[in-house]
């Protein structure tokens, strides 16, 4: 008969993100909770709210996702299996990238793409974060 090892997020170890924020080494992608081709729900959105909430149970308390994850698809399932949040849970966002349709990634940096992205995930995830919310993905839009 084998033993089973309790397992734990945090056993990964931490790290700090920004000098004053430490979280688990381990966290979890939200990415692939969407419906396929990073487009629309997931087959079965009770499943996907089943697994967010088991990342939780076992210890993870980072969490990245991005506006262009549906789009905004897998913020509305953060929201839905884990609001309220739990006190040491950090959701990461980001923005720069629009969708147009399942595979398609075109990239747009401009500041007030940005700023709507920002405010857009913030009202769907129904909580503020401190300090940076968001990193833009390498984009050649950018226009001064």
């Amino acid at each position: 008969m084998s033993e089973f090892q309790t397992l734990h997020a945090g056993n990964a170890g931490t790290i700090d993100v920004g000098g004053d924020l430490t979280v688990n080494r381990l966290g979890f992608g939200a990415m692939r909770i969407t419906g396929d081709g990073i487009w629309g729900p997931p087959a079965d959105r009770d499943e996907a709210k089943a697994v967010l909430r088991r990342a939780i149970e076992l210890g993870v308390n980072f969490i990245d996702t991005a506006d262009s994850y549906g789009p905004h698809v897998s913020e509305e399932l953060i929201s839905e299996a884990l609001h309220p949040y739990p006190d040491d849970l950090v959701i990461a966002t980001k923005g720069g990238l629009e969708r147009t349709g399942p595979g398609q990634w075109p990239t747009n940096g401009r500041p007030e793409h940005l700023i709507e992205a920002c405010v857009a995930e913030a009202n769907v995830l129904a909580k503020l974060i401190a300090g940076p919310s968001f990193v833009p993905h390498r984009s050649a839009s950018i226009v001064a």
